[in-house]
């Protein structure tokens, strides 16, 4: 997106659930390989919003009633950190009876120009 001349650059994605652990890597790695690409426009930010059906890792304290944090969740929140990329959301975006979790996620290169951000439950 172009706007004022300036780029942004915005990917929207779905990640299923239970995909190995091959698979994950795989992901991590490809989405490493993207955001180092997509740098090369000098974009005044990089927006990537989707389900990635992991994300619990960043769900503030207060939010103890999810399904845990798996080793993807690990290695996503270091591949983000890596990027140095944040992730906005923190609170569930999944809730059910027994579970709150954090599946839908918002990661940004430049939080400066994100005005306002959250969920609408």
């Amino acid at each position: 997106i172009k706007i004022n001349g300036s780029i942004i650059i915005t990917c929207c994605l779905y990640l299923p659930p239970n995909l190995t652990a091959d698979r994950l890597t795989d992901f991590t790695d490809r989405l490493a390989d993207s955001v180092t690409a997509a740098h090369s426009f000098s974009p005044l930010s990089i927006l990537i919003l989707g389900d990635l059906n992991a994300g619990n890792i960043f769900l503030e304290n207060q939010y103890t009633a999810h399904s845990g944090i798996t080793n993807f969740d690990i290695k996503l929140k270091d591949t983000i950190e890596t990027l140095s990329m944040t992730q906005l959301i923190s609170e569930p975006t999944r809730i059910t009876e027994n579970t709150a979790n954090l599946r839908d996620l918002a990661i940004t290169s430049n939080t400066l120009i994100i005005k306002e951000h959250g969920t609408d439950h």
